[in-house]
């Protein structure tokens, strides 16, 4: 293609395939830049794999990296050993080493993301300052700002349309469960309730495992 692989350099054993694919690329040996504008610019991209329109575009630091779909990794810096899969996955990702972001949407725009997984559409998009944390779902995690550690599974599940800071060490499960502080386990929601046996097992005084059930707080207490 036109440009493609122009004033590359460090770019051994490299494939460029596309209008300006790897244009200017520096220290981007053994890699692939498939589609208009992959990897262009890119540094630090060595055995990495940039594939789709703008994926790659701009990255820095990105080795050992696979971007693959339309935006996916665009301008992302410091996102080495990374995985972004799916139109804007990681799109201007900041600080997301050692991450995986899987679907449409998914770790969009998030920034010192790093050591997370977000897979689903949506998954994690807007997450800023939050790492370590585990979204599984369309639109799990949205939102969730300076957050870490956390767990989130189901659709929506953890999503918020506020920006909810400081959550985490969190574990959320269930359709549009969400939690309402750090520490919590929450289970299920107000929208898609799970059914709960009335008894004398949970409450709502003692100190225990607090239980965050359809959105009403729980404690669970335990035995030492």
């Amino acid at each position: 293609g036109v440009s493609a692989g122009f004033d590359a350099e460090a770019a051994n054993f490299s494939n460029f395939i596309g209008t300006n694919s790897g244009l200017h690329a520096t220290n981007a040996n053994l890699a692939n830049f498939i589609g208009y504008n992959a990897g262009s610019r890119a540094t630090n991209a060595f055995y990495a794999n940039f594939i789709g329109y703008n994926a790659g575009n701009n990255a820095t630091s990105a080795g050992d990296s696979n971007f693959l779909g339309h935006n996916a990794g665009n301008g992302a810096t410091l996102a080495n050993n990374s995985n972004f899969i799916g139109d804007n996955a990681g799109n201007g990702a900041a600080n997301a080493y050692f991450s995986n972001f899987v679907g449409h949407n998914a770790g969009n725009n998030g920034s010192n993301a790093y050591l997370s997984n977000f897979i689903g559409a949506n998954a994690g998009n807007g997450t800023t300052t939050g790492h370590d944390n585990n979204f599984l779902g369309y639109s799990s995690g949205v939102n969730i700002v300076s957050g870490s550690s956390n767990i989130a599974i189901g659709s929506n599940a953890g999503a918020s349309t506020i920006s909810l800071s400081g959550l985490s060490a969190c574990i959320i499960l269930g359709d549009s469960a969400k939690a309402t502080a750090s520490n919590q386990l929450a289970l299920g929601s107000a929208t898609s309730p799970l059914s709960v046996i009335p008894g004398g097992s949970l409450t709502t005084s003692l100190s225990g495992l607090k239980v965050n059930i359809n959105g009403h707080i729980f404690t669970i207490p335990l035995l030492a």
